[in-house]
């Protein structure tokens, strides 16, 4: 069944039929239980009864994002990337379009940048945690070099310890 999930309301999860309608489509809001349903053609929301037994059939179910475990990340992944811009390469997060056809390398789009490139270095979305671990990380490499690893986590956990991180 190919069901157009943009047109779907936000609080749908799953596309129900009536087992005496199969034909009569609607959006609802979970698997199994009591919901909101609509009819995919429009109109007014109202609820429905999903609990076993029941009248109703799912037909098909939201798409969830993609797992990324390792290597390049799949299709519809958000997530960042190393990625140039001018003479400027940070990570920037952004949405993987497709896969190139070596296997190398993605197609992104960079909201930042309202630009789409291809990349090949990604990592998951930092937390603010790790975006000042990082910052500080850098800060001390550029100052003192070696052990900069160190001294910043010492230096993070010396805040955290002493509530001074920010808020």
């Amino acid at each position: 069944m190919d069901i157009d999930w943009s047109k779907a309301p936000a609080w749908a999860k799953t596309v129900i039929a009536s087992r005496d309608a199969l034909s009569q489509l609607y959006w609802f809001e979970c698997h199994i239980g009591q919901g909101r349903c609509q009819s995919l053609t429009g109109g007014p929301v109202s609820t429905a009864d999903n609990k076993p037994p029941s009248n109703w059939t799912v037909m098909s179910s939201r798409p969830t994002k993609p797992e990324w475990v390792d290597g390049l990340p799949p299709e519809g992944t958000e997530c960042e990337a190393l990625f140039m811009h001018g003479a400027t390469t940070k990570w920037r997060k952004c949405e993987v379009l497709r896969l190139s056809d070596n296997g190398r390398e993605c197609a992104v789009y960079v909201p930042e940048l309202n630009r789409l490139g291809w990349c090949n270095t990604f990592r998951p979305i930092q937390t603010p945690e790790q975006r000042q671990q990082e910052e500080l990380q850098k800060l001390v490499w550029d100052k003192w070099g070696f052990g900069a690893h160190q001294v910043a986590d010492a230096i993070l956990q010396w805040m955290k310890d002493n509530n001074l991180t920010e808020k």
